[in-house]
């Protein structure tokens, strides 16, 4: 049987989790930024659909934040289950005198 290499690069996983986050956290704030638009843009008619859209994209941002967030969790914990799976299974190897010395 050929050898195979199974690799996880887990710091790639948990930065996507980290990083999520703060996409959530910068989309969180968006409604505000919006409503702080409408006040420069200088027409009442305009800051007046940007209001709107403020209010009737909340709806769609928050299943998108919720959605976003989750990925970002599971990101996190693939990459901490696949470490600790690593850390298992290397344990479980050294430990069984056969498997010590390399032997397949």
């Amino acid at each position: 049987m050929g050898e195979s290499d199974f690799k996880v690069d887990t710091e790639v996983l948990r930065n996507a989790g980290a990083r999520l986050r703060d996409v959530v956290e910068s989309l969180q704030g968006a409604k505000d930024d919006a409503a702080s638009l409408a006040g420069h843009v200088g027409h009442a008619g305009l800051a007046g659909r940007v209001r709107d859209f403020a209010d009737s994209w909340q709806s769609r941002r928050q299943e998108m934040l919720e959605t976003i967030g989750s990925l970002g969790e599971v990101s996190e914990n693939v990459g901490i289950a696949f470490e600790e799976w690593d850390s298992e299974l290397a344990r479980a190897v050294s430990a069984d005198p056969e498997h010590a010395g390399g032997a397949r």
